[in-house]
């Protein structure tokens, strides 16, 4: 009897607390609102450089994922940057990872030290933090909702 009993809750908690399953994040995720400060000689800050920016998470095997941030120009014309240099057309290679609760998201630049920690708070929007340390040092945070 005890044996069951044991096995009917490990189930239960296997299927529910302990084995989450990744949610699909593929597709166009929107900056629309943040702050981020930035080191590039001086201190600058930009309140809209969320607006310069998207991700785009293209392909997506269970919990990790591929994905690219684009540039987009703000209404001053002016496109997100890495380090000193504009964004290119193509954009610039991430890397993801869902972490084990299906809500928290690591994002990490490929050739860059730049790390993206984010929340899901519901299938269509993101809560992040990104950080960047070095030459080019950079905080924020900022949140993101995919494209319709």
């Amino acid at each position: 009897m005890i044996i069951r009993i044991t096995a009917v809750l490990f189930a239960a908690l296997s299927g529910s607390a302990f084995a989450q399953d990744a949610p699909d994040l593929v597709g166009t995720w929107v900056k629309t609102a943040g702050h981020i400060i930035y080191w590039n000689g001086e201190i600058n800050r930009f309140p809209d450089q969320y607006k310069r920016a998207l991700i785009v998470i293209h392909e997506q095997t269970g919990p990790v994922f591929k994905a690219t941030q684009m540039s987009v120009a703000a209404d001053d014309g002016q496109t997100g940057r890495h380090g000193k240099e504009p964004l290119s057309g193509e954009g610039h290679p991430l890397l993801g990872s869902i972490g084990w609760d299906g809500r928290r998201i690591l994002i990490v630049d490929i050739g860059d030290t730049t790390v993206q920690e984010c929340t899901l708070t519901d299938p269509e929007r993101m809560e992040c933090s990104v950080s960047e340390a070095g030459e080019h040092a950079l905080v924020g945070r900022y949140s993101l909702e995919r494209q319709k």
